[in-house]
């Protein structure tokens, strides 16, 4: 189950993703020049619509910690004026699309997609808690998997608006959908083995910290004049939903006995 405080955060991975593979997918199929004007128009017009989402949903985000995981605010403000500036060039671009400003639409596609790829390089950068070259590359592959999809859902409808449509596109976005998948689960295995050596590497050294913490403290028991075994009974006593224990001081030491709490100090 996802925790909710990270919901906000899927979300824009979502939105992401699939706003920015469609940009990328978009461009690559309008340069090729196999599917129809008509296909590119209709399809491209999802695309500044799911990156202003993506924009809005990350103009809400704030904080810097999102269920005990650490994020980076500062590559995270900056991307929510990349996803604005993404949305405003890819309303211009569909403009130019639709205007028949081949020349305009092409070069605009080139901008969006390096900005694209700045928004993914970003995003990356936010999610601290993992290695920001592989988060990136991950992201990357997964922003071609759902626009690959995205468009090939989209052009196997089309054929029944133009069946003499070439069936080239369709067999290059299926092939492109396939191998960015078997690049995806190769990725998931790298970051599952790494995440498993890191926690080999770290479980022993956290187990050493934490048995010198407690032997510290003990010592610093010891050293005040505290018997061990009755404060151990005035934690166990705590534990078992007592309302705290009082230690009386008198002249310049601890000493004496505590009467209101029954442990000898």
């Amino acid at each position: 189950m996802v925790a909710s405080g990270a919901l906000p955060y899927t979300l824009l991975l979502l939105l992401l993703e699939l706003g920015v593979g469609g940009a990328l997918v978009m461009h690559a199929v309008h340069l090729r020049g196999q599917a129809t004007a008509g296909f590119v128009r209709a399809t491209t017009i999802m695309v500044p619509i799911v990156l202003g989402l993506a924009f809005w949903t990350a103009f809400t985000l704030e904080g810097d910690i999102v269920e005990g995981f650490a994020v980076r605010s500062g590559p995270r403000d900056v991307l929510v004026w990349v996803l604005a500036a993404l949305t405003a060039i890819s309303v211009l671009h569909n403009l130019a699309l639709y205007t028949d400003r081949d020349a305009w639409a092409r070069r605009l596609g080139w901008v969006l997609s390096g900005l694209s790829l700045a928004a993914l390089g970003l995003t990356a950068a936010t999610l601290s808690g993992s290695p920001e070259g592989l988060t990136a590359v991950s992201l990357g592959f997964g922003a071609l998997a759902l626009g690959l999809s995205a468009v090939g859902l989209a052009l196997g409808h089309w054929y029944l608006v133009t069946p003499r449509l070439p069936a080239q596109p369709l067999v290059e976005i299926t092939t492109a959908f396939l191998i960015v998948v078997i690049v995806q689960a190769v990725l998931f295995g790298v970051a599952g083995g790494g995440g498993r050596r890191s926690r080999r590497r770290s479980g022993p050294a956290a187990d050493g910290r934490s048995h010198v913490l407690a032997e510290d403290c003990r010592g610093v028991r010891a050293a005040a004049g505290v018997r061990l075994d009755g404060l151990d009974d005035g934690e166990d006593a705590l534990d078992d939903g007592g309302d705290g224990t009082a230690l009386s001081h008198d002249g310049g030491g601890v000493g004496g006995a505590d009467r209101s709490s029954g442990i000898d100090v």
